[in-house]
């Protein structure tokens, strides 16, 4: 109309173009009009910057959030393990206050008994034989208590991993191999433990019903966590069985997942009838490693080794 005035409200940001067109009093119309050229410049608010910035905070309390959570689960880890550590060490206190000392107590009667046998009697060996095993199994039972109240084993992983398949292979034919790869780092005790455990059970299910004639231990240590993989060349698992997750009535595939998830680890599990079985435990560095310990890097050998020979 008339007005001479026109408002908007609102506008965002930018760059705009107002043009206009007018008629005189006889109505013609002036069709090219008039027209300007203005730009609203962006707030601080608005500005590119501003959005930036509010990424930067955004990620950056993503990553506290995240630090945050891990640092609540090590803690919890920690937890855990101290609770573990102080029960076996209750255990450990009772086993020897009450088993091993009543049994030293029985060794030490029967002693006497034997002793007041004639030596040419037939009696007298076999009750000095029982006698020797029961030493035995003394010494193996406190040695056991022993073990039970370590905080920590003496050796490193690698070495006891490697103790653990000479134990196990001892009475049979079969090689292993042990290599390592990456920057060696202290791993958790209860880590350490789950993943021996891990190891033992493969070794055994190898030796037992594999058939296999080697085995392959590797470890790969990195910034994201520790993989081991464990290998044979045997005849492999039923494909029904490894899809099932075990065999009736037994429970060596279910606990070695059990303990997987203990750990947080993801364990994977593949095979092929006559080609062997794989093994592949992945850990994540927030849970494998303990914090502040390192291993000084070296070089590599792997350890070739006939069980038996």
């Amino acid at each position: 109309g008339g007005r001479r005035q026109a408002f908007y409200s609102k506008l965002a940001p930018g760059h705009y173009r107002f043009q206009v067109i007018a008629s005189n009093n006889d109505g013609v119309w002036n069709t090219t009009g008039a027209a300007i050229h203005f730009v609203i410049p962006p707030t601080f608010l608005e500005s590119i910057w501003f959005k930036l910035l509010c990424g930067l905070a955004a990620a950056a309390l993503l990553g506290l959030a995240y630090r945050m959570r891990m640092n609540q689960l090590a803690s919890r880890l920690k937890l855990r393990l101290e609770e573990r550590i102080a029960e076996r060490e209750r255990i450990a206190r009772e086993l020897h206050d009450t088993l091993l000392q009543s049994v030293q107590g029985l060794i030490f009667r029967f002693q006497s008994v034997a002793s007041q046998i004639p030596r040419e009697h037939p009696t007298r060996n076999l009750m000095e034989e029982a006698l020797d095993r029961a030493d035995e199994v003394l010494a193996e039972g406190r040695d056991r208590v022993i073990r039970l109240r370590k905080a920590a084993p003496d050796q490193t992983l690698p070495q006891v991993l490697e103790a653990t398949a000479e134990r196990i292979l001892a009475e049979s034919n079969v090689t292993f191999q042990l290599t390592v790869e990456g920057q060696r780092r202290a791993v958790t005790y209860l880590v350490g433990e789950e993943l021996v455990r891990i190891a033992e059970e493969f070794l055994s299910n190898t030796v037992q019903h594999a058939g296999a004639r080697h085995v392959e231990i590797a470890l790969r240590y990195s910034r994201k966590g520790l993989a081991a993989q464990l290998s044979d060349d045997g005849r492999g698992i039923d494909p029904e069985v490894l899809e099932r997750g075990g065999r009736e009535g037994h429970f060596g595939l279910v606990g070695m997942r059990e303990r997987a998830r203990k750990i947080g680890a993801v364990l994977t599990l593949s095979s092929r009838p006559g080609a062997g079985v794989e093994l592949v435990l992945n850990i994540p560095a927030s849970a494998a490693f303990a914090r502040g310990q390192r291993v000084a890097p070296r070089p590599e050998r792997p350890i070739l080794a006939k069980v038996g020979e």
